[in-house]
């Protein structure tokens, strides 16, 4: 009993050492954002620094989808080398998704902002709100797709990832659910959104991408 008790503890110990080291890594290669959160105002004049502040983020969200993937499947990780390892290695396809997905998010949340005030808003907003919600389900879903396929092209993720945010809207919402509470804490409160939370948000939206997935 004592054997199985202290192999737990050593076990738990080497899980919680790796999720303080992913959050490590996360914070460092998002130190843009925190600057941004730091030293601008949220304002809507500041919209286009925060957004280029953002860039990094989907880079750094896919390197923690591949990181779990590799404790999932090695039951090992070397932390930091192998987030930088990931982080380098799917760079330019999910940088290239992140960006391409969150600057249409981007421009509809720009125009919901300007087209508050008409008085035919409040017929064309549900329509932001359901873009929002695919292209916000499609970017989660092709940053796990990049971590998944190393092979696949940009045009077959985006491909699956729309498919599957509207055959699985159902299951889908639970990441942008997460998501969204996740930005709002960036956005609060920077320093435990991007130092504290990052590892538990993005095993969380991973485990329900591989319920999506299979």
């Amino acid at each position: 009993m004592k054997d199985n008790t202290g192999h737990l503890f050593l076990e738990g110990s080497q899980y919680f050492y790796w999720l303080i080291g992913l959050n490590i890594m996360f914070l460092v290669f998002n130190l843009p954002l925190l600057l941004a959160l730091t030293f601008l105002q949220l304002i809507p004049a500041n919209s286009l620094y925060f957004y280029l502040s953002l860039l990094p983020f989907g880079i750094s969200l896919q390197a923690m989808f591949s990181c779990f993937g590799k404790v999932k499947k090695e039951k090992d990780i070397n932390v930091f080398k192998d987030y930088y390892y990931y982080y380098k290695k799917d760079m330019k396809k999910s940088f290239a998704v992140w960006t391409i997905l969150s600057l249409v998010i981007y421009i509809v949340i720009l125009n919901v902002n300007f087209l508050m005030g008409a008085s035919f808003f409040a017929l064309i907003f549900p329509t932001y709100i359901v873009l929002i919600i695919i292209f916000m389900s499609a970017l989660i879903c092709s940053l796990f797709i990049v971590s998944t396929n190393k092979e696949i092209r940009i045009m077959e993720i985006f491909k699956h990832s729309f498919y599957i945010s509207i055959k699985k809207i159902y299951v889908v919402i639970f990441n942008i659910i997460l998501f969204s509470m996740w930005l709002f804490v960036i956005f609060l409160r920077p320093v435990l959104g991007l130092g504290v939370m990052p590892s538990v948000i993005s095993f969380m939206m991973a485990k329900n991408n591989e319920l999506i997935f299979s």
